[in-house]
């Protein structure tokens, strides 16, 4: 079964016209969480405990109080139930979620000044259901705003999550600040300090996105507002090091325009 998360409002920068998540499997597609219940669902990750399988939604809103929303389904018999009711994530625009045995762990892009933060919510591994009484956020420090590209770096804009290989921190991708922030982490309490972990390969880069080689002890960072591609050393854990390479993601006969005619978007690795 293959889930596809969509947007179903207009928010400026996307006239969504989904239905909600849908499920693929050969030939036949159909909903399986309405627009109703989860009205932007641009992120969904999954995560397995025996066999429980459990999926995670977040629900990119700006109209809501409480900012955008985590959902919890369990996988039962091709359908998603819902494990228990959503939580707030303190700020709008939640951009990306992942899960750890214990947590489930999201990117806030917009909200208060500095906008950009980390939400963690305890998770019960025996069902699947969040806790949201455990809820933590952890908010990124002051960087020089605005930066080079004043109309998408005005301020701080958390856009990915990153667990290290020993839980020990996660990496978040800073799209405002031209960093990816390292913040600790610990499977029995949840998040700690804030500090940088790297910096983007130019000013006005925009990470966006990252994620850890399966074998390898490199780490790479995709720009969204350069369309570069940025590859770091790490060590045991994926915690970077050093000053990257860098690929640009466009051929040298493009010219572009400005930083939003052409913006790198997602990343995948395989082994």
């Amino acid at each position: 079964m293959l889930l596809v998360g969509t947007y179903s409002q207009d928010l400026g920068f996307v006239r969504g016209e989904g239905e909600g998540v849908y499920s693929i499997e050969g030939e036949k597609t159909r909903v399986v969480v309405d627009r109703s219940v989860v009205a932007n669902s641009s992120y969904l990750t999954t995560r397995v405990d025996g066999a429980l399988r459990t999926v995670y939604v977040v629900d990119e809103r700006l109209d809501l109080e409480g900012g955008g929303r985590l959902h919890g389904f369990a996988v039962v018999g091709g359908e998603l139930r819902a494990t228990g009711p959503a939580v707030d994530c303190v700020d709008s625009s939640t951009a990306h979620v992942v899960a750890t045995r214990t947590h489930v762990i999201a990117a806030n892009y917009s909200g208060e000044g500095p906008a950009g933060s980390v939400v963690c919510v305890g998770r019960d591994p025996t069902t699947g259901a969040m806790i949201p009484d455990s809820r933590q956020v952890a908010r990124f420090p002051e960087r020089p705003y605005p930066g080079p590209v004043p109309s998408r770096q005005e301020t701080a804009h958390a856009h990915c999550i990153v667990v290290l290989r020993d839980e020990s921190a996660i990496l978040a991708t800073d799209l405002g600040g031209d960093v990816v922030w390292r913040v600790d982490y610990a499977p029995d309490t949840g998040l700690g300090a804030v500090s940088v972990a790297c910096e983007a390969s130019s000013p006005g880069a925009g990470p966006r996105h990252a994620a850890l080689h399966p074998r390898e002890n490199v780490l790479f960072v995709l720009n969204e507002l350069a369309s570069t591609l940025d590859v770091f050393a790490t060590d045991r854990a994926g915690l970077p090091f050093g000053p990257p390479q860098t690929f640009d993601l466009l051929p040298d006969t493009f010219t572009r325009p400005s930083h939003d005619a052409v913006t790198a978007a997602a990343l995948r690795v395989s082994a």
